[in-house]
């Protein structure tokens, strides 16, 4: 995926937490970047959801967004 938000004082990754925050509806910090930070590929933990909850959760958002 894309951010729009460039990567300027951090913005572009609390971008990336803040949307798989709201894609997930898990609280604010349920969602870190553990590795990444500085390059385009991320590595996201997610706090409070199992891997298969993760799946079906960004599944089913997957299947009712427009393009």
């Amino acid at each position: 995926m894309k951010i729009a938000t460039p990567p300027v004082k951090g913005q572009a990754n609390k971008a990336v937490e803040s949307l798989f925050t709201d894609l997930l509806k898990q609280p604010k910090g349920s969602v870190v970047i553990v590795s990444g930070k500085n390059s385009p590929q991320k590595v996201i933990e997610i706090r409070g959801l199992s891997e298969d909850d993760v799946l079906k959760r960004l599944f089913k958002n997957a299947l009712n967004s427009t393009v």
